[in-house]
């Protein structure tokens, strides 16, 4: 019998489950084979019927847990088997709360509709995943959501996913007893989803062009979403489709560029940002447009939630344009803001007359949005403002702020113990406005997120959003949560799950001391981590690679946070250089540097994170670098690296120059470089320059020309770009060894 103060598996089930009363025994889950359905267990339930659920989603789920085959075959039966799991209804039970009996020889799960045997269904897989030897503990859990919404925004205008894609989120979602699956299915980047009568969406709309050659794009049919639905709905998962309007809408656009102001053209875009042009909301082809799109949504998704969007949508277009301005007038609405909110409104009362309540972000409530459209829902993702006023002014909310529930960025901005900590009800609200807050969802934006990297970005976040959602925990601890998370492995296994990292815990940084010739570098924790530290001091484990540092191949020291002897989180990298100009004297001139101009001289490399602090920004104007080297000196390679992130207005320059001088005063060219990147290339890159001066000078120029203002092409066209340098490396002939590379630097780790 197990010791009263022994650990329970239930104790490691992530969502944590709301009661559990332990039993005498266990059942041993080699006896698990098969699964019976009392003959009432559909009536009333929602979804398909439950041999569907148990065969379609469980069996195969606790084939490849168990290492062993669960007839798939569910047989109705009025009676207990031995070595079966017995679906029975309760009609009592709310429709997510579900109640699991294990007992030593047969397993019961209760529930009253389809939402609910599928939470239970997730709680017995995790539980088999969880039993490396074999047998459950006996007892009886009873358990039940805190909020009523659990979501995730899936974006598949930014980047298409195959349908077996989607089906896997959805697995991925049932596991961890998450409701939502908010589907964003249109963008300025793609339109997803065939609609009949308008052909030019997706032969034109769901494809653009790619800068590295070739077009990425992909639409869903009525087949492809039928199939979706079908599958979300044996797993108690409502699809909610978002049809983004009357911003982020170019796709659309270039298909049909009549419903714009200007008339076009347009093409689908390639870059990411906030653009100009938008709906038309001054024409009535606009609303038949997308009264047609929205009828064929409706017919394929029957989620009560249609997501209309709403955010960022510039006014300019309707500020220009005789149409809108002339909507405006009719209707007497104060500006442009007032005719976004008549536009949702129309909309929103559309989709009310078909028994549909319409969604959208917390741009939405600019406007009379509470006296016009009561049953509109409001999700707030600009903080927890947005939910606060639409919980006072009566509406319903749904909270996915960008401090905890963005899962497209990095884990060093946004780390497990982060999303740990969210909870969708802001502080202050009264107890009538606290029951607005239907729930949260976590964002994942795929404009840096192909289909092959969801898994990294969603794991092991998602988790710990299921637990913030559904447990609503007291004490919310991220160590002893991470720990947690490591019988997960088993589950992730059975799934194919390929998790990220939790956190990225530390941040290296490097300081020349010329007196000893080393560099010194140094560790410290940054992120919401201080309960994974405490107890014992955690220790840094360092690896050194390589051997040697050249220009093209720096020292790179890489060091991973150990806590009691186990690695935590993500390791951190820092590349360092040696080479003459390390530390020398230097002055910028005639820019509007941000930064200390010694980071161009430090030794430290910069990353693909423009805000690292390693690189030397200007902004709109070249940068002109000056470097005495304190003596004249054999120059043989002159080398400097510049980041490009187009997305944030970064920009390589247009050339790279190269000058000499004896005395710092008459200066001669000593080579120049230029490059063949394209400015739209979506990734951040970074390009090395490299100038081979063959020739002796005490002082050193480089000279990078900007390449000007943002290009007409970028949302922030004709705005100031700027220019991000890295180290200056120089090197001349006495740094040649026997192998023809400079000597190595060293480094102290402290």
């Amino acid at each position: 019998m197990r010791r009263p103060d022994a650990r329970s598996p239930l104790d490691d089930l992530v969502p944590a489950v709301r009661h559990w009363q332990p039993a005498a025994g266990t059942f041993p889950l080699r006896d698990l084979v098969r699964v019976t359905a009392d003959a009432d267990a559909d009536t009333g339930a929602a979804g398909p019927p439950l041999p569907v659920l148990a065969a379609g989603w469980l069996s195969p789920a606790l084939d490849r847990v168990l290492d062993m085959v669960v007839d798939p075959r569910v047989a109705l039966a009025d009676g207990d088997a031995a070595g079966a799991l017995r679906l029975r209804r309760d009609a009592a039970l709310p429709p997510e709360h579900y109640r699991l009996v294990i007992a030593p020889d047969r397993l019961g799960l209760w529930a009253c509709a389809q939402p609910g045997f599928a939470r239970g269904l997730a709680t017995l897989l995790q539980l088999c995943a969880g039993q490396p030897d074999g047998a459950l503990p006996c007892g009886t859990v009873s358990d039940g959501p805190a909020f009523a919404w659990r979501g995730l925004l899936l974006d598949s205008g930014r980047h298409f996913q195959p349908v077996r894609t989607v089906l896997d989120v959805l697995d991925r979602l049932a596991a961890f007893k998450f409701n939502v699956l908010h589907w964003h299915l249109t963008e300025d980047q793609g339109w997803r989803l065939e609609v009949p009568g308008l052909p030019r969406l997706t032969e034109v709309g769901a494809w653009r062009e790619q800068q590295q050659g070739g077009r990425h794009g992909g639409f869903y049919t009525a087949d492809d979403v039928r199939r979706v639905v079908a599958r979300a709905t044996e797993l108690g998962i409502t699809v909610v489709p978002e049809i983004e309007m009357p911003g982020h809408c170019q796709a659309a656009l270039a298909a049909y560029p009549e419903l714009s102001c200007t008339g076009g053209p347009f093409a689908v875009q390639t870059q990411w940002g906030i653009f100009p042009d938008i709906f038309c909301a001054g024409r009535e082809e606009t609303f038949a447009f997308l009264e047609q799109v929205l009828a064929h949504v409706l017919e394929l998704f029957p989620s009560p939630f249609i997501h209309v969007g709403g955010d960022e949508a510039p006014k300019d277009r309707w500020r220009a344009c005789a149409r809108c301005q002339a909507r405006i007038a009719r209707n007497g609405l104060r500006d442009e803001h007032e005719l976004q909110s008549w536009f949702i409104r129309r909309v929103g009362r559309w989709l009310a007359a078909r028994g549909r309540r319409l969604v959208g972000w917390d741009e939405i409530l600019e406007g009379d949005l509470a006296g016009s459209l009561p049953g509109a829902v409001v999700q707030s993702w600009r903080g927890l403002d947005g939910a606060v006023t639409a919980a006072r002014a009566g509406h319903d909310t749904v909270v996915s702020p960008t401090s905890h529930a963005y899962f497209d960025y990095d884990p060093g901005v946004l780390d497990v113990a982060r999303v740990l900590a969210f909870d969708p009800v802001p502080p202050g609200l009264a107890p009538a406005e606290q029951a607005r807050v239907l729930g949260g969802a976590a964002n994942l934006w795929t404009e840096y997120v192909p289909h092959d990297r969801l898994d990294a970005q969603l794991f092991p976040r998602l988790p710990a959003m299921a637990e913030a959602l559904w447990a609503r925990p007291a004490a919310r601890e991220a160590g002893a949560f991470l720990r947690r998370l490591q019988g997960l492995e088993p589950l992730y296994r059975a799934l194919n799950i390929r998790p990220g990292v939790a956190a990225r815990p530390l941040a290296l940084d490097a300081a020349w001391d010329p007196a000893s010739g080393s560099h010194t570098v140094r560790w410290s924790l940054v992120g919401d981590l201080g309960p994974l530290v405490a107890g014992p001091r955690p220790d840094v484990r360092y690896a050194v690679r390589p051997a040697v540092a050249t220009a093209e191949a720096p020292l790179a020291v890489r060091a991973t946070l150990m806590v009691d002897g186990q690695p935590c989180g993500a390791p951190a990298v820092i590349e360092l250089v040696r080479h003459r100009a390390l530390a020398r004297p230097v002055t910028v001139a005639a820019s509007a540097g941000a930064g200390d101009p010694r980071l161009l001289v430090d030794g430290v490399l910069g990353s693909r994170q423009r805000d690292d602090g390693r690189w030397f920004a200007c902004a709109c104007c070249d940068l002109d670098a000056t470097i005495d080297l304190g003596e004249p000196l054999p120059l043989l390679l002159v080398h400097v690296r510049f980041l490009q992130d187009a997305n944030a207005g970064i920009f390589l320059p247009r050339s790279v120059h190269v000058l000499l001088s004896d005395d710092g005063v008459a200066w001669r060219p000593a080579g120049d470089c230029t490059h063949d990147v394209p400015d739209r290339v979506q990734e951040r890159v970074i390009v090395p320059f490299s100038v081979q001066p063959a020739a002796t000078a005490r002082h050193l120029r480089v000279l990078a020309m900007s390449s000007g203002p943002c290009p007409a092409w970028h949302p922030e066209a004709g705005r100031p770009s700027r220019l991000c340098a890295d180290e200056i490396v120089v090197h001349d002939r006495r740094d040649l060894d026997r192998d023809g590379l400079p000597a190595p630097g060293e480094i102290v780790l402290g």
